[in-house]
């Protein structure tokens, strides 16, 4: 067999859609000229239309009821493996995980409940004239000069 050369890169993709009819024109012409000089494109023709003619003549069986069952129910890998444990074990493996949640929510329970906020201490207040006039400084709405932006009533 000899050596692939590019021009067998190019074509060998192609071999399929030749056998087929798929191709055209040029393209179609170029593969068949390829074929009549290069004896490793031609032996990857051949096998392709042996294999094309065992697929064609071959009669179709239909699969047993149970292939046919799991192709249409498929189970999750978690649960094939679940039912592969002993049931002693998948019934104590759901106790651990019942017990896990329960302590999981007592404690989120008792965060909520005690947890709480610490006492914020007295409110402040700031007059809304210091938020105006931030506010207006901050968008440039008015010259930070202005004197009567920051005068604030006692």
């Amino acid at each position: 067999m000899t050596a692939m050369s590019e021009r067998c890169a190019e074509v060998e993709p192609l071999l399929s859609a030749w056998l087929d009819g798929a191709l055209q024109g040029q393209e179609w012409a170029q593969v068949g000229r390829h074929l009549t000089t290069c004896p490793r494109c031609r032996a990857e023709l051949d096998s392709l239309r042996v294999t094309a003619n065992l697929l064609r003549g071959g009669p179709l069986r239909t699969p047993p009821q149970q292939v046919s069952a799991a192709l249409a129910h498929p189970r999750p890998a978690a649960v094939r493996g679940l039912e592969a444990l002993a049931p002693g074990l998948r019934r104590l493996l759901s106790r651990v995980v019942v017990l896990l949640l329960s302590i999981v929510t007592v404690l989120f329970a008792a965060a909520f409940v005690l947890g709480g906020n610490p006492d914020p201490g007295p409110p402040v207040r700031v007059p809304v004239e210091t938020f105006v006039a931030d506010h207006l400084v901050r968008t440039r709405s008015v010259p930070i000069s202005t004197p009567e932006l920051f005068e604030v009533d006692p």
